[in-house]
């Protein structure tokens, strides 16, 4: 079978400060669906779209999106082998 492209849309994520637990086991559940894609469809992803909310509010956005990159998308780019090149985020802010 020949190999298919994939890009994973994400959506809403609201990664914040009280939630550092489940985006852990977000990124686990992840990596699981990811493997069996490879594995039984066949498909590689090489992009990744996030539109939404990727942290949760604007009160600790440094804080937020400091814990985003380091438990969510670094391990998810480590996963996909993929540059943060391959990362897309759309906002609803201008």
């Amino acid at each position: 079978m020949d190999l298919r492209i994939g890009i994973l849309h994400l959506s809403d994520i609201h990664i914040s400060l009280n939630n550092q637990k489940i985006i852990e086991r977000l990124v686990g559940l992840l990596q699981k669906d990811i493997a069996l894609l490879q594995a039984v469809k066949c498909v590689v992803i090489k992009m990744v779209c996030i539109s939404g909310d990727l942290i949760n509010s604007g009160d600790n956005a440094n804080e937020e999106l400091d814990l985003a990159l380091g438990s969510f998308l670094q391990p998810l780019m480590n996963i996909l082998k993929l540059s943060e090149d391959s990362i897309f985020c759309r906002s609803r802010e201008p």
